[in-house]
Formats: structure tokens, C-alpha cells, sequence
């Protein structure tokens, strides 16, 4: 096992950025095991699984609470993140990013954000999973694990360091055109746990208030304790939290949330991503 200050400067960032890693890494006792999490941060936003190579256990386990297999020994789990990255650089346009983060017991971890797809704003308001990890006496990774709900993939304290990202990771700001002034062809979804929870029933009430506010829109709700197909919307959005609400243009997501919105933010992002409608001249104008 290197150094700190030998892993540090290993890796081929800036100058800012080695010394900010350098930093998170030194505030925990343990320095093997934020390294690890800066390994695996790097593994994801460079897609190079060879940032994981010499730091698995012979024994490491790969875990995941939306996953009921775990993976064991070191070679499926070098396997799994080859496969993994593999598949992601073929879909540029929903390439991850992960960040470094502290979790609620005080341990360093990784947060992870994948945006749907091109039209997904919100993506890094809405983290998708964290990773956590344990080393054994060698600071190799003895155990990975991917929490995905309990505790929410929101509770880590974000650092704003995402190793290896060159460029300020940011939102995609996209917006679409409608073709009148009404707001026919936008869908509303809204995910419920039961729909008997208050939250539910708050959630609901923003529903009420935004339809009002983009007249020609619909919605619909999803009790997802009531799922019946093994293949459905929610799959499609991804949402691991309830209440929370998808908004589609023309049966492409052009905004998501995860959790309970209040009404006002949810009708100011739409109105964001929604542009003026384009007047187009009628036939007897005189134009054209």
C-alpha cells in the first residue's frame, strides 16, 4: 500500500484538485479507505475500471440493496465494473458522475449521479445510489456496498469534488419548444408509496395546483407498493424515493424529482425548460 501523498499525485489532475483530494482524504482515520472511494469515484468518471486494479481483495464482496446477488471474490467483481464501463461509454449521453461524500456515520463514501437522458435537468439534485466501503489490514477492499433507499442516497454531505472531472460537473439545460400556447403533449407522473401516506396526500395537492398552471397537461399516479408488472414506468425514471414526480414532453422525460416538491418549485422548473410557443403565420397573412 503507497501513500496518501503517492496516490495523490498518481493520478493526473490538477494541481486544485490533487490538493483538494488530498485534503478529503486526510481528514479520516482511516486513509486506505477514502482512498478507496477516490479510486472508485475516478473508475466512473474517467470509465477506466483499471483504477480498482491492485486494490480488491482476494475475498472482496460486491453488494447492492436493489440487487439480491452479491457478488464474491475478485475477479467477478473486476469483471462486473470492466462490464459495467464498458457498457456506459456506448451511452455518452447518460455517463455518471460520482462524488465524494461523507456518510451519516461519519465514513467516507461515494455519491453517484446518471442523468436519464439528455432532457434530465435536475440530475445532481437527485443522487441515484452512494457507495461505501471497508478495507482490510492490507487497505485493500474487503467489502463494496451500494445503498440505494435506506438511508436515502441524499443524507451523505457532498464535498463537490468529483475526481477526475476536468470540467465543473454541471446540469443539462434543456428546454423544448411548443408548437401553441397551451401545454398539450406535457405529462405529469407522480410515484406514491401507498398513497395513503401524508406525504402522499401532500404530493397530491401539488399535483392539483400544477395542473391548473399548464393547462392542456395530464397527469397520472403510480402507487408503487401496488406494482403488478416486473418491467413498468418506474423502471423507465429510476426513483428509489417516495412521493416523487416525472414530467414528460412528448413521452420523453424533460424533468424528474425525487421526493415530496413544493408546488411553486416544480411550476418554476417546468416554466425553465418550457420556451415561449412558436407563432407560426397563418395562411392569409400576407407572409410568405
Amino acid at each position: 500500500m503507497h501513500g496518501e501523498k503517492a496516490f495523490v499525485t498518481e493520478h493526473r489532475t490538477s494541481p486544485l484538485e490533487r490538493e483538494q483530494i488530498q485534503q478529503w482524504i486526510g481528514q479520516f482515520p482511516n486513509p486506505a479507505q477514502a482512498e478507496l472511494c477516490v479510486r472508485y469515484a475516478l473508475m466512473f468518471n474517467t470509465l477506466a475500471a483499471c483504477w480498482m486494479d491492485g486494490r480488491l481483495s482476494p475475498f472482496v464482496t460486491y453488494g447492492s440493496q436493489s440487487v439480491f446477488e452479491t457478488l464474491k471474490g475478485k475477479r467477478h467483481v473486476r469483471e462486473y465494473f470492466s462490464g459495467k464501463v464498458e457498457n456506459l461509454r456506448a451511452s455518452p449521453a447518460t455517463q455518471p458522475r460520482a462524488e465524494l461524500a461523507v456518510d451519516i456515520n461519519g465514513f467516507p463514501c461515494v455519491v453517484m449521479f446518471q442523468p436519464q437522458d439528455d432532457y434530465d435537468r435536475n440530475w445532481l439534485d437527485s443522487p441515484r445510489a452512494y457507495v461505501t466501503f471497508e478495507p482490510d489490514a492490507l487497505g485493500l477492499a474487503i467489502s463494496i456496498f451500494m445503498i440505494t433507499s435506506v438511508p436515502s442516497p441524499a443524507s451523505p454531505v457532498r464535498s463537490g469534488i468529483y475526481p477526475g472531472v476536468e470540467t465543473a460537473v454541471r446540469e443539462r439545460g434543456k428546454g423544448f419548444v411548443r408548437p401553441s400556447d397551451d401545454f398539450e403533449g406535457m405529462h405529469f407522473s407522480y410515484f406514491l408509496l401507498n398513497g395513503q401516506m401524508r406525504l402522499d396526500q401532500l404530493m397530491m395537492e401539488v399535483a392539483v395546483k400544477v395542473e391548473a398552471a399548464f393547462p392542456g397537461s395530464t397527469r397520472s399516479t403510480m402507487n408503487t407498493a401496488n406494482r403488478t408488472s416486473e418491467k413498468d414506468e418506474l423502471d423507465e425514471v429510476g426513483f428509489y424515493g417516495f412521493p416523487s414526480v416525472a414530467v414528460y414532453w412528448r413521452d420523453k422525460i424533460v424533468y424528474r424529482h425525487e421526493g415530496l416538491i413544493p408546488a411553486q418549485k416544480l411550476m418554476d422548473e417546468i416554466r425553465k425548460i418550457a420556451a415561449l410557443h412558436v407563432v407560426m403565420p397563418s395562411a392569409g397573412d400576407g407572409k410568405g
